[in-house]
């Protein structure tokens, strides 16, 4: 890292220590013109001792940001470019835990048929037994969930903040969510978690109000979802393309983000040629909601 910056200037993002990357072990950042070209680097104690699964993942993830490639992974699909700024209802989720810390457990609305529980875990043994604070956070739940006037409406589905994201390389780590550094390290260590519920009929409806026929084709009775299993689908004129849990999951749910911006996503995806049939969003300047 250190020859990188002396003969030829890189700057070197090493990964363990930001927890905002995870594949590979550094990042290197190549001048071009007036722009930067990223490049993963795993660093090995044998500079000759290679691994072609690690080596492969690397080059299609460089591919899937440089050039649209597929997406490495479990969930094939690409990323899709939208010229549509990046907006979330994530200040919600301060707010939530602001009151937790103080209260223990606290439920809110989240505009696009969802509810939000926040739980402060450490302040919650200090007020009631494990037992009770179960029952409270589940109470609090059912409370938010009337609040949002989503109780029996359409089909309704949950993510749970807790030993989630650190598993998944399609979510981004705690890290970097903005919140206090002293949040995000209770959230790395399942010191305080939250759970967002969303209701099926608003989002149909977000999806209806920008011209698109959609269905909810998750059955009902399913307990657990799996990351690549369709749950809607959406059609304009002889155009289809389905959206799977693992992107509706992180993108409305964990990340709260607005629906009628990610209805309009979809809108965009299903009007381009290229989006293929498992796109993934991309919106511009999202990272004004981590910086």
């Amino acid at each position: 890292m250190t020859k990188w910056w002396r003969d030829e200037g890189r700057f070197v993002l090493l990964h363990d220590l930001t927890s905002c990357l995870t594949i590979g072990d550094a990042t290197s950042f190549k001048e071009i013109g007036n722009d930067y070209e990223a490049y993963l680097h795993e660093i090995k104690s044998d500079p000759n001792r290679t691994v072609s699964r690690q080596a492969r993942r690397q080059r299609m993830a460089e591919e899937a940001i440089r050039s649209g490639g597929p997406l490495p992974g479990d969930l094939p699909g690409r990323l899709v470019p939208l010229d549509i700024p990046y907006k979330t209802h994530l200040n919600l989720l301060g707010t939530a835990f602001d009151l937790a810390h103080e209260r223990g457990v606290q439920g809110m609305r989240v505009p696009g048929g969802r509810a939000l529980v926040a739980t402060d875990i450490v302040r919650g043994y200090d007020l009631w037994s494990e037992r009770e604070l179960i029952d409270r956070t589940a109470a609090e739940h059912l409370q938010a969930v009337k609040r949002a006037r989503i109780l029996d409406v359409g089909h309704l589905v949950y993510a749970r903040s807790d030993d989630l994201v650190a598993r998944s390389p399609t979510m981004p780590p705690w890290s970097i969510y903005p919140l206090s550094p002293a949040l995000c390290t209770r959230l790395i260590t399942d010191y305080a978690m939250y759970v967002v519920t969303m209701s099926s009929e608003p989002l149909l409806a977000a999806l209806n109000d920008v011209d698109l026929v959609a269905e909810w084709v998750l059955p009902r009775d399913r307990e657990t979802v799996q990351p690549d299993e369709v749950v809607l689908r959406a059609h304009r004129g002889t155009r289809t393309i389905e959206l799977r849990w693992a992107e509706m999951q992180r993108r409305l749910l964990l990340e709260m983000a607005d629906l009628p911006m990610w209805a309009e996503g979809v809108a965009q995806l299903i009007d381009r040629h290229d989006s293929g049939r498992h796109p993934w969003q991309s919106f511009s300047d999202e990272w004004k909601v981590w910086a």
